[in-house]
């Protein structure tokens, strides 16, 4: 399953000082990892940066998989 969630204008972009972030493509790193099963990538609003980064991730079933494997990943 894959869900898409972008903002009222269509748009999948985050900025973060000063950057653009196109979330499918840290989705797709994330799906890389043979551990993950599930992901999507938010921004959270910051003053200091306008958006962070987030990812929340469903690790595959039996995995053992660590946030800091996935971080390092």
């Amino acid at each position: 399953m894959d869900i898409r969630i972008a903002d009222p204008f269509g748009h999948e972009l985050l900025c973060s000082g000063g950057e653009n972030i196109y979330c499918p493509e840290v989705e797709n790193v994330l799906m890389a990892h043979p551990e993950m099963a599930e992901r999507i990538v938010i921004g959270i609003p910051v003053p200091r940066w306008v958006q962070t980064v987030n990812a929340v991730v469903v690790r595959a079933p039996g995995s053992m998989v660590s946030e800091a494997d996935i971080i390092a990943f």
